[in-house]
């Protein structure tokens, strides 16, 4: 099972570098896509934390987000302020899901903005694809169908352009 494969991948390296902030983030998301008892995705969350990286309170965002406590999801992304152009571009984007889910259009915008001009400083077919969906889900928000679908059919098509691999593409 690809899950499990995944589990056990993010714990072998987890082993390998147990002090590494960025790992335990990781395996918290892999726990969190395996279905994984939530006690473990939230402790490799603050184990993250522990070990320094913004990663970690982005983590228990997720979590706190994941437990329809938009509030304190927005408290903790907006203690986060990442290094990294990757991780302040992911951090913007779960800012623009918890406030379009708290129904916060405008500031939901605001970040997936910001996110977009960092995308376009280091560019990422993933992230990209991730922003784009949000975009869809901001334009369907407001009622503008047209729009929405006309983007989601641009994503589908740069993803079938670049061959890029099948979970990518069922991912929609």
């Amino acid at each position: 099972d690809e899950k499990e494969s995944a589990v056990e991948q993010a714990e072998r390296y987890q082993r390998l570098f147990p002090e590494s902030g960025v790992l335990h983030y990781l395996r918290g998301m892999t726990y969190y896509l395996a279905g994984l008892d939530p006690g473990d995705i939230e402790a490799a969350f603050i184990r993250s934390a522990e070990c320094g990286h913004e990663s970690g309170s982005m983590g228990l965002a997720f979590v706190a987000f994941a437990s329809g406590k938009c509030a304190e999801s927005i408290r903790l992304l907006g203690s986060v302020k990442p290094d990294e152009r990757e991780l302040e571009h992911i951090r913007q984007l779960m800012l623009f899901q918890v406030h379009a889910s708290a129904g916060d259009l405008g500031e939901g915008e605001v970040a997936l903005r910001a996110a977009d001009r960092l995308l376009a400083q280091r560019p990422s077919l993933l992230r990209q694809f991730w922003g784009q969906l949000c975009w869809v889900r901001l334009l369907r928000t407001k009622g503008r169908f047209e729009g929405a679908a006309a983007v989601l059919a641009r994503a589908l098509a740069q993803l079938d352009e670049r061959r890029t691999p099948g979970l990518y593409r069922n991912a929609c």
